[in-house]
């Protein structure tokens, strides 16, 4: 009873040898295929991380640069004003020429850094 099975599945299975090279080397190329295109894609995310981190080290460098200057000119009292800033600075800063608000800061660095 086992040898006629096994001769029915032998039957069934029987390919010849170009066949089963044909099978390999179909199944071999997709699977580099498919592994070089992952490689590929690391290779285009860790540039893309890389470039990511270095536009993002350049905005707080660029947002650092703005340190210090005030953030709008209508908190500053006309004459003589009491506010921390410039009581720290010990500068009137209503005189300031640029004033910046947490939006308009951005909006600078960004166009600093297309410049």
């Amino acid at each position: 009873m086992s040898s006629s099975e096994d001769v029915s599945c032998s039957e069934e299975e029987t390919i010849t040898l170009q066949q089963a090279f044909l099978k390999f080397r179909k199944e071999t190329s997709k699977d580099a295929f498919i592994t070089e295109k992952k490689k590929l894609k690391k290779k285009k995310v860790s540039k893309k991380k890389k470039s990511r981190t270095a536009l993002r080290e350049d905005f707080i460098m660029q947002a650092l640069s703005y340190l210090g200057v005030p953030y709008g000119k209508r908190f500053h009292e006309e004459g003589y004003c009491t506010c921390e800033g410039c009581i720290e600075s010990q500068v009137q800063l209503r005189e300031e020429p640029l004033f910046l608000d947490c939006c308009a800061l951005i909006r600078r660095c960004v166009k600093d850094l297309k410049s």
